[in-house]
């Protein structure tokens, strides 16, 4: 059995800020297709910081974070905006993460209209798909 390649991988990773410690430092973590990872840590440990990385908010000031085999450090534009596509923030609250004017179809059709060339029929599929698999109705 051959052990995949991570998905996820950051070495010796370091995030430095403007007053106080780092938040971040010497971080190493790899993550395989497959694994989940639970982060847990008091409020100023990193957290947060660690998720803007790896959603390529921020970029570390040491060591190497890649991203399906694809090195931030010396990724093309293209690249970058390819993985931004895969790789995104499910935030903890709901009630600031919704928009309540809106509802769930369109929330959930608004990064298929960004980040693909789906058509409006295709997208209206793929969202009927996502909340039939969790079990909410089409008129949500």
């Amino acid at each position: 059995m051959t052990i995949a390649e991570p998905v996820l991988q950051l070495i010796d990773v370091r995030v430095d800020v403007r007053r106080g410690p780092n938040v971040i430092d010497e971080l190493s973590l790899a993550l395989r297709p497959g694994e989940i990872v639970c982060l847990v840590g008091e409020s100023g440990s990193g957290k947060s910081t660690l998720a803007r990385l790896i959603t390529m908010i921020e970029t570390p000031t040491a060591g190497a974070l890649t991203i399906n085999g694809i090195d931030l450090s010396t990724a093309s534009a293209a690249d970058r905006k390819a993985l931004r596509r895969e790789v995104q923030i499910v935030f903890q609250n709901p009630y600031g993460s919704l928009n309540p004017r809106q509802t769930i179809g369109a929330a959930l059709e608004e990064p298929l209209i960004i980040n693909t060339t789906l058509s409006s029929t295709e997208r209206a599929d793929a969202v009927a798909s996502m909340m039939a698999r969790v079990g909410l109705r089409p008129e949500f």
